[in-house]
């Protein structure tokens, strides 16, 4: 049996059955179910089940929202939730969708990295579905929705968080928007060649794609209990602090550490982050693995960014003449290719490896402040070592010689099934805790 059921609200208790044909719920007379909800008013939601999903269509001015984004067509699975007006309600499907283990080499793999630092053994998952909505176009107004996520009367209870894998889309839009504006800058550059644009350039083309991936874990946060305000001041802050407790960290050990040539940089590197997510750690409010994946990642996209820009820059810097102070071609073809190269390996470097340490330790500490005991645990030495080993191995020459960028490829892709264990394991720490 097929049910829509009212958990919260003004409808609360309220059951519909949903059977093969289509019905109509909303506070008119002509409805097939009547709401009590005066949000809702006299709109309607038209409400359908197809091969086990749960099909819906509002009138236009209809208050209708999933996963906190103004919406009036869609699709719900099993488990997920709508907000009608001030009611929320869950789809309930006869047929319950159980937890298919992974399988093929690409899930044997998962499994073996899951085991390794301690995560549950991964589930199947329809890539597909989590990124359908990225291409759907959206309004000004569901746009400034995502704003208003993480304020103080905007937060789900726990009961009412959707534990379904989210479906991001975000990131897209804000990536976009940044490669037209870096593109931009490259074309009045070859227009005008006014070095003034330089400065910018570097900075957009540098930060794009951190701030993309980072928005993304921002998305796949669901508890919505960190806003996006929260997300740039930790890329900001926890940025500038990494990159200066780094510094300080070569200038200590850097000698020391000498023998390891250019993989020095993850141990010292990691440390570094590490120290900028310990400042926040002590927060209580924020519990859930899936926070310190959005925390560690903006340290990790802040670090990306300002580190990337000044690679762009000392890459142009490589034939500055003094007596002109000026940027010629040859310099300018130097700063494309590093931002080009760097951001289309972002992904699978610091803003994926500090993600991976920051969910460890939240995972860890819970609803708990932090202690430094926390560190000693097994559980976060194993995800912080995988980190520190992927870093070591993308700084090191071996592999270098691989086509295609095949060594960073590969390493990304171990990188990201370790994040989408993470989130796998975020959603579940969710649903047990609604459980209990």
């Amino acid at each position: 049996m097929n049910q829509f059921i009212c958990i919260s609200g003004p409808d609360k208790d309220k059951c519909i059955t949903l059977n093969g044909q289509a019905v109509l719920l909303g506070g008119s007379s002509s409805c097939h179910y009547r709401s009590d909800d005066a949000e809702l008013g006299k709109e309607k939601l038209e409400l359908s089940v197809v091969e086990s999903k749960l099909h819906f269509r509002a009138t236009t001015k209809a208050q209708v929202f999933v996963d906190g984004v103004l919406t009036h067509k869609g699709t719900l699975r099993p488990g997920q939730q709508l907000r009608a007006g001030g009611s929320y309600w869950q789809f309930a499907s006869a047929v319950k969708e159980p937890a298919v283990a992974a399988n093929g080499l690409f899930g044997k793999a998962r499994g073996a990295l899951n085991q390794a630092i301690g995560l549950e053994q991964p589930e199947d998952f329809n890539v597909k579905e989590v990124f359908s909505d990225v291409t759907r176009k959206r309004s000004d107004t569901e746009i400034a929705d995502i704003f208003t996520i993480g304020a103080k009367n905007n937060i789900p209870e726990l009961k009412d968080i959707d534990t379904n894998w989210p479906k991001p889309w975000v990131f897209f839009k804000a990536l976009l928007m940044a490669v037209f504006v870096y593109a931009g800058f490259v074309f009045a550059w070859k227009q005008f060649h006014n070095t003034n644009l330089i400065p910018g350039m570097i900075m957009v083309g540098a930060s794009a794609i951190p701030l993309a991936v980072v928005i993304f874990y921002f998305e796949m946060n669901a508890p919505r209990n960190i806003s996006l305000h929260q997300v740039l001041r930790m890329l900001l802050l926890g940025g500038v602090v990494s990159l200066i407790t780094s510094l300080f960290g070569f200038n200590m050990f850097g000698q020391s550490l000498d023998w390891l040539g250019a993989s020095q940089a993850g141990v010292i590197e990691e440390s570094g982050k590490l120290l900028a997510l310990l400042i926040i750690a002590h927060k209580v409010k924020y519990k859930w693995t899936l926070n310190g994946l959005v925390f560690g990642g903006a340290v990790g996209a802040g670090f990306a960014a300002f580190e990337s820009a000044g690679y762009a820059f000392r890459s142009g810097l490589n034939e500055l003449t003094i007596q002109t102070l000026g940027f010629g071609t040859a310099q300018l073809n130097a700063v494309f290719d590093s931002i080009f190269v760097r951001g289309l390996l972002t992904p699978g470097g610091h803003v994926a490896w500090t993600a991976l340490v920051g969910a460890a330790l939240w995972k860890i500490k819970g609803d708990q402040p932090f202690a430094f005991a926390m560190l000693k645990d097994e559980r976060f030495w194993r995800v912080f070592l995988l980190a520190v080993g992927l870093h070591m191995i993308w700084n090191s020459p071996f592999g270098v010689d691989l086509p295609y960028y095949g060594k960073y490829l590969a390493l990304m892709g171990v990188a990201w099934m370790a994040i989408f264990g993470f989130i796998q394991d975020g959603l579940n720490q969710i649903r047990r805790a609604q459980q209990a």
